[in-house]
């Protein structure tokens, strides 16, 4: 980083930055206090995380919030990782993605709202694995190879080659034939996403079975969408 950025950006805080020549690594504890000061501006904070991640210190993970027009960060812990072995030293990284519950749907006086959108109702996810990056070439290549459990796969379904690359020109019907593949072989229900780019991760259920009270209650949510609806015709 050239010095006089690092002094530009050391002189948007409190303090103002009266060396000229400090170095970037003297620089760092200045940097994180910038970072973790909760009531600097936003921009700033962004702009130390980035020069300390320039200088390879380990940063936390940091959320963007926007309320009425003001943007403020909050840092959190970095989620937990799991490593699933597909053979040949390919590695699927996967991040841990806390369950919890929130409101779906929208009242009916909410302006350009459907019915389709209601009733409103309260929805609780597990927790459950996300794939940290899209899904690789070479990663692709590890399950395209196994045996098929619908439909072929194209070995390469991409434009812009390299082993650590992600695929970009996947359909619907490949990423589920690659997740029941990787299921197969890997135990455990994965499922897809796929980006209208191409690209796609997969997700891994940590919770397999519904409890028996978690389907009591999606059926009951179920028979008073129907008995909602049969209600709205009849009137």
């Amino acid at each position: 980083m050239p010095e006089g950025l690092l002094c530009l950006l050391l002189s948007l805080s409190v303090s103002s930055c009266t060396d000229a020549t400090q170095t970037p690594i003297s620089a760092i504890p200045r940097l994180r206090r910038l970072l973790e000061n909760d009531s600097e501006v936003a921009k700033v904070r962004r702009e130390a995380a980035k020069a300390l991640k320039q200088l390879g210190e380990q940063i936390p993970m940091l959320i963007a919030q926007i309320n009425n027009g003001v943007e403020s960060i909050r840092l959190v812990e970095h989620p937990s990782t799991v490593e699933i072995d597909l053979g040949n030293k390919i590695i699927l990284e996967m991040v841990q993605i806390p369950g919890g519950t929130f409101l779906m749907g929208a009242p009916p006086q909410e302006k350009d709202s459907d019915d389709s959108e209601r009733p409103q109702h309260q929805v609780t996810i597990s927790s459950f694995l996300m794939t940290k990056y899209p899904i690789t070439q070479v990663q692709w290549q590890a399950i395209a190879s196994l045996l098929k459990v619908e439909r072929n796969l194209d070995p390469k379904p991409t434009y812009f080659t390299g082993a650590d690359h992600p695929v970009e020109q996947v359909n619907w019907y490949d990423a589920v034939e690659f997740c029941a593949r990787l299921s197969q072989k890997q135990g455990g229900n994965f499922g897809c996403q796929v980006k209208p780019s191409g690209n796609m991760h997969v997700v891994l259920e940590q919770q397999r079975h519904f409890t028996l009270v978690r389907r009591f209650q999606v059926i009951w949510r179920i028979i008073i969408a129907a008995i909602f609806m049969v209600l709205k015709k009849k009137v």
